[in-house]
């Protein structure tokens, strides 16, 4: 239920992901306190548990559900020791700086396993140092440890269950939100190729929807970069959609601005390369439309292909045309067809990645 309230919302909103993992952190440290302070732990257990909650938070570590769980429950029990240790030697200054010397070596030590584990070790040594400035003693390092204890809990409930973190589901999500855009997008351009002028109001409609795609290839950006190597093959294929991505961006910039070049000379046409350009416009806007969805009809969504390979393949044709004599407008018709193409390939390419 909320999996699919959360889905609804990111394809309303795509700001709403940034939202989601800024929330998380706030809403793991909140709980922790809350816990902390109505099992009656001293004000000191308190701060620590909300500190040590937004600390674990980052402390994830790889892609896979259940090896993200196995390290996270090694790094809690780690840090509740390190918080503990380093706790009882605050009174003494030789203990601790040999304490934080290993602490230090073992930090960066870990970090040869992969630099996934490079922010939970560096979380884990900000917290071991931490343990060694708070006040100290057996009761008060077990009530901090306590404190430990509970937010590696609500941690763990937060981060795996309520703000479930799922990063090659979220790359797809994006590439199905950015195949909406280009839907809209193309629709907008079929209109504008209806209309005698572009107005204002429709060029601000089309960069924001530009804007959008460009924040949502951004963020599948991001999600790459921060991907561990889970298997050659798959980061591979991951690369590779991004990379579509990238390319049905540009084609799709390129169709709006060679529309443009077009309207300027429209009269120079003959009407049926006219109509063409706004059947096959109007074919890869259905296609966009299918594979922004989960679930479509693959063989509605071929037929559609074949539409739009057969339009562009009149049009090309029509370079060739006798009432054509202004080689510039040759050159807009070529460009036209080039932009169409490149964009029909990328969303067939899509389309058998997808099947």
């Amino acid at each position: 239920m909320l999996a699919k309230l959360t889905s609804k919302l990111w394809y309303k909103d795509p700001g709403f992901l940034r939202l989601k993992h800024a929330s998380k952190t706030v809403m793991a440290v909140l709980l922790a306190i809350i816990v902390a302070y109505l099992l009656r732990i001293p004000a000191l257990g308190v701060f620590v548990a909300g500190f040590a909650a937004g600390f674990l938070m980052q402390a994830v570590a790889g892609e896979r559900r259940r090896y993200q769980q196995k390290t996270f429950v090694v790094i809690c029990l780690v840090a509740i020791v390190l918080f503990f240790i380093g706790n009882i030697m605050q009174h003494n200054t030789y203990w601790q700086s040999g304490y934080l010397i290993i602490l230090s070596f073992f930090a960066v030590y870990v970090r040869r396993y992969g630099p996934h584990f490079m922010l939970a070790t560096l979380n884990l040594w900000v917290m071991g140092f931490i343990a060694t400035i708070l006040p100290g003693g057996w009761p008060d390092a077990l009530y901090n440890s306590y404190g430990v204890v509970i937010a590696s809990i609500i941690a763990f409930i937060v981060f795996f269950y309520i703000f479930p973190q799922r990063k090659i589901i979220a790359v797809f999500d994006n590439l199905r939100r950015n195949f909406n855009i280009v839907h809209k997008i193309l629709l907008l351009s079929v209109k504008q190729l209806q209309v005698p002028e572009s107005s204002i109001e429709h060029d601000k409609k089309v960069l924001g929807l530009m804007t959008e795609y460009r924040e949502v290839y951004a963020l599948n950006q991001n999600l790459l970069a921060t991907l561990s190597v889970i298997s050659q093959d798959l980061n591979a294929m991951l690369a590779k959609l991004v990379m579509r991505q990238f390319i049905t961006g540009k084609a799709m910039w390129m169709i709006r601005q060679n529309i443009k070049d077009f309207k300027q000379v429209e009269e120079a046409f003959p009407q049926v390369i006219y109509q063409y350009i706004d059947d096959a416009i109007f074919c890869l806007a259905h296609i966009s439309q299918f594979l922004s969805h989960k679930k479509y009809n693959a063989n509605k969504l071929q037929h559609d292909i074949s539409r739009a390979e057969e339009k562009l393949k009149l049009l090309q044709a029509a370079l060739f045309n006798d009432k054509i004599i202004h080689k510039e407008h040759v050159v807009i018709l070529l460009n036209i067809t080039f932009s169409m193409q490149r964009m029909l390939s990328m969303l067939t390419l899509f389309h058998e990645d997808f099947s």
